[in-house]
């Protein structure tokens, strides 16, 4: 089923569902699709990675939830067994870890 590219109507999770992702990286991390338990950590990566951007210009997990429900398949989060320790939202193709 491919509900995003407008094929047809149906529920966001169950999409979601269909289109998980993980691998096992050789360096021990996993590549996973991002789900909606992300968000949070995802919110604190942001300030770790990006300390000088002000509250205003910064994601917050609302944000991260939001793009998970608009494009699940195009979210990825790297965790360090459950910590999110990187991330992607689909803006290129070649992953670089």
């Amino acid at each position: 089923m491919n509900c995003s590219l407008g094929f047809q109507k149906c529920d966001p999770a169950e999409e979601l569902a269909t289109v998980a992702y993980s691998r096992k990286l050789s360096s021990g991390l996993t590549l996973l699709s991002t789900a909606p338990e992300h968000a949070e950590q995802l919110e604190e990566l942001q300030k770790t990675v990006f300390p000088t951007l002000s509250y205003d210009e910064m994601f917050r997990a609302e944000h991260y939830q939001k793009h998970i429900e608009l494009f699940p398949q195009g979210q990825f989060v790297v965790v360090d067994g459950d910590r999110v320790v990187g991330y992607d939202h689909g803006s290129t193709n070649e992953y670089r870890l």
